[in-house]
């Protein structure tokens, strides 16, 4: 479930169409979840300029006077998302702008406040390997296109192959994959990069949109790495959860 920050933050980027609470209907699901199931819930916020720091940290507090710390520690795992392109709002929160470094900062504070209450946490060492450049992971469109990123499905740059050619001869398909595989390459800026194992060159996506060659988040990382957010890693490793 998607939370953007406490109920009256949540409410204003969420309004419902008959102008009831979506903060409280969500609420009451929950409640609905851990009365009549077994069932996980997975907490998503994504963090953004204005629902971090104190406001993320209200959001949790406004969830333990609901549920409870137990309820929250055993039925509840929390997933802190990021901004695909936070220096320029992204596409759908223009005008929210946050330079690299101040937002590690805020995703560091925002790690330590779920760890603090002693909740469960998605793994959040944000090392996890991008399906563009991935062999084994596609993107299946709604028409049976193949792609190979979640966010291009619609773009050409995109596309690995169109249904028909993946159903007429799977050879087409399979040489059109190597063949893009074998194109993705590196500067040397980032050959030279510390982060490039994790980054991987940034995302593709994000650079298509600002027309650029590279989106590189060398501060971001920087300023992560150079926190103390692997020790809490490794003091918390019971409560970290991998996909």
């Amino acid at each position: 479930m998607t939370l953007d920050g406490p109920r009256e933050l949540h409410n204003a980027r969420r309004p419902r169409k008959d102008g009831a609470s979506s903060w409280d209907r969500i609420m009451d699901n929950m409640s609905k979840i851990f009365c009549y199931s077994n069932s996980t819930v997975v907490i998503h916020t994504v963090l953004d300029e204005t629902n971090s720091n104190f406001y993320y940290k209200k959001m949790l507090d406004e969830l333990v006077e609901i549920f409870g710390v137990k309820v929250l520690s055993e039925r509840v795992i929390f997933n802190i998302g990021l901004l695909t392109n936070p220096e320029n709002g992204g596409l759908s929160l223009k005008g929210i702008n946050i330079c690299q470094k101040e937002y590690a900062e805020k995703y560091v504070e925002a790690v330590k406040s779920v760890i603090n209450f002693g909740f469960r946490i998605i793994d959040f060492l944000n090392v996890w390997p991008c399906t563009y450049k991935k062999e084994s992971d596609l993107v299946l469109a709604p028409n049976g296109d193949v792609y190979n990123c979640i966010s291009g499905i619609g773009v050409s740059n995109f596309k690995i192959a169109n249904y028909e050619e993946i159903m007429s001869n799977e050879e087409i398909f399979i040489k059109k994959y190597a063949n893009f595989l074998e194109s993705i390459s590196h500067d040397k800026t980032c050959m030279s990069c510390t982060f490039l194992p994790i980054c991987d060159g940034g995302c593709k996506y994000n650079s298509f949109l600002k027309q650029t060659p590279k989106d590189c988040w060398k501060e971001f990382l920087e300023t992560l790495y150079s926190s103390d957010l692997i020790e809490l890693y490794v003091l918390n490793q019971e409560r970290v959860i991998v996909p």
